[in-house]
């Protein structure tokens, strides 16, 4: 899912008008281009979770993102061998 969401993030990233309106349609096809195959239940539920990071993000105000660049990749860090 990580992959996932740092393909939506980049797209949004390039394409502003996504966060106009995020779609069930959009994130099924986004997940298509990395290679998943979501079903309805998962669609809806990952839709309406962007759509509530997208709105959280929208609240931000503009001059307190000024000279901030995206991130377009999530980092994550591997599991730990110490096991």
């Amino acid at each position: 899912m990580i992959r996932l969401y740092s393909i939506i993030a980049a797209r949004i990233s390039e394409k502003t008008n996504l966060m106009s309106k995020l779609t069930k349609a959009k994130v099924k096809r986004l997940a298509a281009l990395v290679g998943l195959d979501l079903d309805k239940a998962r669609a809806e539920t990952i839709t309406s979770r962007l759509d509530a990071v997208l709105e959280e993000l929208e609240a931000i105000p503009d001059e307190r993102l000024a000279g901030v660049e995206p991130l377009p990749v999530f980092l994550v860090e591997p599991p730990s061998s110490d096991e």
